[in-house]
């Protein structure tokens, strides 16, 4: 196995502007540009997908939110008939109660 001496070249390739490399150089170029901007175009969609994703997201909340709060008062309303239609039966079973003490008297 050789070593390479201080001054010489470690390998054999050169790219030097020649007429050869010149084109095959242009088109690698064009290609590399070509390749940023597509990835500049993915990351533009997907920051483009994490905006919508989090709007979409912030209107369910706020939809989600909306519902509950209508639902509260709605909730509410039933709780209070609950307990009213609780007290009307209480009132009745005493009725029926003074009713039935009422027919023996």
């Amino acid at each position: 196995m050789m070593v390479p001496s201080p001054g010489e070249a470690t390998h054999h390739l050169e790219f030097s502007p020649s007429e050869t490399h010149g084109p095959l150089l242009k088109l690698l170029q064009d290609e590399m540009e070509h390749l940023y901007q597509e990835k500049s175009n993915i990351l533009k969609d997907i920051r483009k997908e994490k905006v919508c994703s989090t709007l979409q997201t912030k209107e369910i909340s706020d939809f989600t939110k909306a519902i509950k709060f209508k639902d509260a008062p709605l909730a509410q309303l039933k709780q209070r008939y609950l307990q009213e239609l609780e007290e009307i039966k209480q009132v009745l079973q005493d009725w029926s109660v003074f009713l039935f003490v009422l027919k023996f008297v």
